[in-house]
């Protein structure tokens, strides 16, 4: 049946699934599969963009467990660019870096662009601490300030509040995430928009030729 398309060999390359449990028993699920054009799914756009369902029972629906599902598949996509980026950090300064690290998620993001463009538009927003989204936050918010304490300890970049300047960033790439998730800013822009408002705010000078130079 329909079904069989999109569960059939579950674990293939470019699969994805999330399990909810409740007292230790299985109430939902949410799985996303990429597609070939000559194959294609029911709601089949290109081969870049999977095909998301969810199925939950009907004693657990309206308590939040379907957007619980969705939140977490974007967490384990997100996560493994994270990994990755931190795993692939140029030996360079501290700028280059944590543009490496945006633009490797940034990456990841427009790869899910629709289910990002969900959960940024609704589950993001309701994270409580305990959420995988808001976890994943954290973990991203300690590497950046320790990145930027040390920079401001070896001297590489002028005094500077690590707290201060990690909202000043985040902000940033916060903006041109959604600014390009919403297609109103070209994905080959956001690397030198995010790195020249980078350096104002770490007080370094622009890169001769780059968006902000003189």
């Amino acid at each position: 049946g329909p079904v069989q398309l999109y569960v059939k060999g579950l674990g293939r390359p470019g699969d994805a699934v999330v399990i909810a449990h409740v007292d230790g028993f299985p109430v939902g699920a949410a799985w996303y599969r990429l597609f070939k054009a000559g194959k294609p799914g029911y709601g089949f756009v290109d081969e870049k963009t999977p095909e998301l369902a969810i199925a939950v029972v009907p004693s657990a629906r309206g308590k939040g467990v379907g957007g619980a599902l969705v939140e977490a598949l974007l967490y384990d996509h997100i996560q493994g660019a994270l990994d990755r980026a931190f795993a692939t950090l140029p030996p360079a300064d501290v700028a280059t870096q944590l543009v490496h690290v945006a633009e490797t998620l940034y990456g990841a993001y427009d790869t899910r662009a629709d289910l990002s463009r969900a959960l940024l538009a609704g589950t993001l927003w309701a994270s409580g601490p305990d959420r995988p989204l808001a976890a994943q936050l954290r973990t991203f918010e300690s590497w950046v300030t320790a990145r930027l304490a040390d920079a401001t300890a070896s001297g590489e970049i002028p005094p500077v509040s690590p707290q201060l300047a990690f909202v000043g960033f985040f902000s940033a790439y916060f903006a041109l995430l959604v600014g390009g998730l919403r297609g109103e800013i070209p994905a080959g822009a956001r690397r030198p928009l995010l790195e020249a408002l980078l350096r104002r705010i770490l007080g370094l000078p622009a890169r001769p030729g780059s968006e902000g130079s003189p």
